[in-house]
């Protein structure tokens, strides 16, 4: 007879792996103007070098016709939309709807047959219809790029678990303005959230699904 309390005490606490599902859809997190022109109020160094990463699993994804959905943010031009979020950071009111900033950037914009969804706070999916978009199309698995990584790609990867999605967080199409929260919240969420992959994996694995 198995000892079933041993076997729980053998497993790990953190970082059991996860296996990568058979529907997977591309989470492209806020690449938008806001967060990529030089001249923005968001902008990253480095964020050009994401976006030609990203690029190519966008490709990827539209060739195996696998699902994209972008998010961008964009608040009333009075940020009451917006509640204590812009409270707390007050530079999120430049991202006013209709504007440059909320823009897409033309790199990795939409095609139309992606989902966009418009957000007002970090998590993809607090008030929008993401989850629901997902379900239309029986996504099992989600694959986050974009930014931050420790602000609204941690959110959204929390949240993708917790709608029950296998969730993957791209290392190397992911950035964050703090180096030191980068690696500390890809740690995290490998640990507690989903699986943590190169860009060139999720490549092979796409390909092999396909």
């Amino acid at each position: 007879m198995v000892n079933q309390s041993n076997r729980v005490e053998n497993m790990p606490v953190f970082g059991n792996a996860i296996t990568f599902g058979n529907s997977p859809a591309l989470l492209v997190v806020d690449l938008i103007e806001g967060f990529v022109a030089q001249d923005a109020p968001f902008y990253t160094p480095g964020i050009e070098i994401i976006c030609q990463r990203v690029q190519l699993l966008i490709t990827a994804f539209r060739q195996h016709h696998f699902p994209i959905a972008y998010t961008t943010v964009e608040y009333q031009e009075n940020g009451i939309d917006g509640g204590i979020f812009v409270e707390k950071i007050p530079a999120l009111r430049q991202l006013v709807k209709g504007s440059r900033w909320s823009q897409f950037t033309e790199q990795v914009a939409p095609d139309s047959q992606a989902i966009v969804v418009s957000k007002r706070y970090a998590s993809s999916f607090f008030g929008t219809h993401l989850a629901a978009s997902l379900t239309a199309r029986r996504v099992d698995s989600l694959v986050i790029v974009g930014v931050s990584t420790s602000g609204c790609v941690r959110a959204s990867a929390v949240d993708a678990l917790q709608y029950g999605y296998r969730t993957i967080v791209v290392e190397d199409c992911v950035i964050d303005v703090d180096q030191e929260a980068h690696r500390v919240n890809l740690r995290d969420i490998q640990r507690k959230y989903g699986e943590v992959y190169h860009s060139e994996q999720v490549l092979e694995i796409i390909e092999q699904l396909q």
